[in-house]
């Protein structure tokens, strides 16, 4: 990684910092252009950056007055830009910042500049709050909500007004959601606010939309993602697992089976979601991580093998269908009349009816109604109407 010139046409658009007021551009970007200058972000963590810079004159400028400085300071410590940059090597060049910021003040020289420059590099050591710990099995909905928060922080007034998908706009959205969450909240014998009655979602999602419709922009989004902060708690000190099934919470139990899978689910429907919205008003989501999406994936082909199985003709009742995705996540899995089995590693397949493949990518945004099953360019083999009636079916989970 090299220390960075940024250059306002260099920036790509992506999702950006959480900020607790949606005002469009209030948040800044401190606690990361420290490390962004040096090379030492994560992706996920460049690319908020990179689309912050682009709708931030302050923190551009910022930046750009920085770079300068932290390029001759970075060369001093290592003699080769191009090596990694470590947690010691940000400390170190801290350190440097800070004694020089020292000085600066003593001698008057630039002290503003140089305090400055101490201060964003103090804030890159610290970095900004991790999302709140809980069991790995909700890790793919802790990110996505944490990356659909920072999307919402890039939004302006207008952004949060404009219609996304089923007539909502996003304060909408972000409150169909937070209905969506409602009964995971539910489940867990967390209360909920207002309670759930129904276990439909568009019955729960106008509820919600009736007891927040005379709500702020902000009070919407902060109760949505405090919610997820609260789900976060109540998993860590219940300590359910992935197979464990919702507290029993009488005529408001959620309808779910293994917590898993139903989080993966959460997770899915808001990376789309995030996604709907980056795409209306110009800025884009990044992928969830290939490990997340390929959970995403095999939730997705477990939740659908009963609907692919009953749409079989019945002379095809032990027919069995191989399905590969390819892409970061990617894997293959075998549907027969027992249910779903992921094949592991490199290990040979076993003879099936049928077969299909396709970009898991692509495979994704088909379950989630965001892609016509003939655009996904999936090459199915051997007894296709076997292979058909899988993508058939496969928007049915957009439902779920």
């Amino acid at each position: 990684m090299s220390a960075r010139k940024v250059e306002p046409h260099d920036l790509a658009p992506a999702h950006p910092l959480r900020n607790p007021a949606p005002n469009g551009h209030g948040g800044h970007v401190d606690d990361l252009l420290g490390a962004y200058l040096l090379g030492a972000c994560d992706p996920d963590e460049t690319v908020i950056v990179d689309t912050h810079l682009g709708r931030c004159e302050h923190c551009l400028v910022t930046a750009e007055t920085l770079s300068i400085g932290l390029v001759g300071l970075v060369g001093r410590q290592r003699h080769d830009l191009a090596c990694e940059v470590s947690g010691d090597m940000l400390r170190d060049v801290a350190d440097e910042i800070a004694a020089e910021a020292a000085d600066a003040v003593a001698t008057e020289v630039d002290p503003a500049g140089s305090a400055a420059l101490a201060a964003v590099m103090a804030a890159a050591l610290t970095r900004r709050p991790a999302t709140p710990v809980a069991p790995e099995i909700a890790d793919p909905y802790l990110t996505q909500v944490g990356a659909v928060d920072r999307l919402l922080a890039e939004l302006t007034a207008d952004d949060w007004t404009r219609e996304i998908v089923n007539g909502w706009n996003t304060r909408e959205l972000v409150a169909h959601l937070a209905a969506s969450d409602g009964l995971v909240a539910a489940g867990i014998g967390l209360a909920v606010d207002p309670p759930v009655h129904s276990t439909d979602l568009d019955e729960r999602t106008a509820a919600v939309h009736a007891h927040q419709h005379d709500w702020t922009t902000g009070r919407t989004w902060s109760a949505w993602y405090g919610a997820m902060e609260r789900i976060a708690e109540q998993l860590r000190r219940s300590g359910l697992t992935d197979t464990d099934g919702p507290t029993d919470t009488g005529d408001r139990r959620a309808p779910f089976g293994p917590l898993g899978a139903y989080l993966t689910i959460r997770a899915f429907e808001t990376w789309i979601h995030g996604r709907d919205i980056a795409e209306r008003v110009g800025l884009a989501m990044p992928l969830p991580p290939a490990d997340h999406l390929h959970r995403m994936a095999d939730t997705a082909m477990r939740w659908l093998t009963p609907k692919v199985r009953a749409a079989l003709p019945p002379a095809s009742g032990d027919a069995t269908l191989l399905v590969t995705l390819s892409g970061p996540g990617g894997g293959r899995w075998v549907i027969g009349p027992d249910g779903t089995s992921e094949i592991a590693g490199s290990g040979k397949p076993p003879a099936t009816s049928a077969a299909m493949s396709a970009p898991l990518l692509d495979f994704c945004l088909l379950v989630a109604d965001r892609r016509q099953a003939d655009d996904i360019g999936a090459e199915l083999v051997g007894d296709t109407a076997i292979a058909q009636a899988m993508l058939d079916v496969a928007p049915s989970f957009a439902g779920a």
